[in-house]
This record gives structure tokens, C-alpha cells and sequence, in this order.
């Protein structure tokens, strides 16, 4: 996440950087915090803050590749955090549909038979 705030996508309508002063370890990466109150929020649930997908971009997933995902390029969707690559990526997919199309791709890339459902 560059050092951008996961749980402020939640909350604030911009990217905020996080500080040195909050920070959580989880799965190897060191996450920052613009307070406490963050930082506890996400140490209780990372899961649900971190952004899906790895933190890849939503719209490389959803075409069966991957690439950066910015922090900057970003939406809140279904309670869940999505980052792309670029503006494009969200526009192509659209805001309303990021949770349909790299989901529903993604389970075409993994069983093609499901295309006829």
C-alpha cells in the first residue's frame, strides 16, 4: 500500500499516508496508520482492510494477469477495498461492476465450463 492507511479508504473520502508512530505487521508487511484507532482496527481484522486481490490490480486480475496495483486508483466495493493500475482500469470495469467482473473472470480463467452459466 505504499505506506497509505487501509482502514482511511473506509472512512475518508482521500488517500491519506499513515505514520511511523501506528504501524501492524501482517503477512510480512509493515502497514501504517494515521492513529491508533486504525491500527487497531486493522490488527483486528486485516482481512477485511487489506485491499483484495493482493493488493494487485482489479482490473489485471479480472484478464487473468497482474500488475501494480496504486494506491491512488482506488474504490471501496461491497464493504471491500479494490485498487487498479491506472484510471482506465476502473472505468473499463466500472466503479458499480468491480465486484462482478474480476470475480466472475477470475472463476472463468479458473473453470472455463462455467462460461455457459
Amino acid at each position: 500500500m505504499e505506506g497509505y492507511d487501509a482502514v482511511a479508504y473506509f472512512h475518508r473520502p482521500s488517500t491519506v499516508k499513515g505514520s511511523e508512530a501506528y504501524t501492524s505487521q501482517w503477512q510480512g508487511v509493515t502497514w501504517r496508520f494515521v492513529s491508533a484507532e486504525h491500527r487497531d482496527l486493522f490488527a483486528a481484522d486485516p482481512v477485511h482492510y487489506a485491499p483484495q486481490y493482493g493488493g494487485y490490480c482489479a482490473y489485471a486480475i479480472s484478464h487473468g494477469t497482474t500488475a501494480h496495483g496504486d494506491p491512488n486508483q482506488w474504490a471501496v466495493v461491497d464493504d471491500r477495498l479494490v485498487v487498479n493500475n491506472n484510471p482506465l482500469g476502473a472505468q473499463t470495469l466500472g466503479v458499480a461492476s468491480i465486484p462482478q467482473h474480476p470475480r466472475r473472470r477470475c472463476e472463468l480463467a479458473a473453470n472455463p465450463q462455467a462460461r455457459n452459466t
